[in-house]
């Protein structure tokens, strides 16, 4: 069962998201997966926060609280922002699912989060762990399709405060 989250849910969520963001800025940039480099490529961006579509999804045992939900391993936050390259232009789409994998309220509980970025020159897919008391995320670029495939890196996401942008830094492997 999907629940809405309140726009100030919402706006935590960007925290979450920034487990999944990756090597989305390479559309931004003219970079390429399969250009030829000769060591470690750095790209930033950042996600956009606005009060866009979000939901958890609640599996047994369900949430009772009328307050801040509670996450039971299992659920998970779904969630779409728009990505923005260095020039303000709009350069791509974030899809992302967080699984709860330490139980909690919805802003102490752990998660495990895998996003896929949308481009008009193919995805990236990304997975890292998050939490909403972390101000620091870092993860996994796992791979991408058409002009990002066989991607990998790193990503590190800050977000400086509680529904700011978050701001990304990319690091593809050469």
């Amino acid at each position: 069962m999907f629940a809405s989250i309140t726009r100030g849910r919402i706006a935590a969520v960007g925290v979450l998201a920034a487990a999944g963001i990756a090597a989305t800025v390479i559309a931004g940039s003219g970079a390429s997966a399969q250009t030829p480099a000769a060591g470690p490529t750095t790209i930033a961006f950042t996600e956009i926060e606005k009060a866009e579509p979000c939901c958890i999804a609640d599996i047994a045992p369900k949430n009772r609280s009328r307050r801040e939900p509670f996450m039971s391993p299992g659920d998970a936050l779904v969630f779409s922002q728009m990505l923005r390259a260095a020039d303000g232009k709009n350069i791509g789409r974030i899809y992302a699912k967080c699984a709860a994998i330490v139980p909690g309220r919805l802003t102490r509980a752990r998660y495990l989060c895998e996003g896929v970025y949308s481009f008009a020159d193919g995805t990236l897919t990304t997975s890292g762990l998050s939490s909403f008391t972390q101000t620091t995320t870092t993860g996994a670029i796992t791979g991408g399709t058409g002009a990002y495939a066989n991607a990998r890196g790193t990503f590190t996401s800050k977000v400086p405060k509680l529904g700011a942008n978050t701001e990304t830094v990319v690091t593809l492997a050469g």
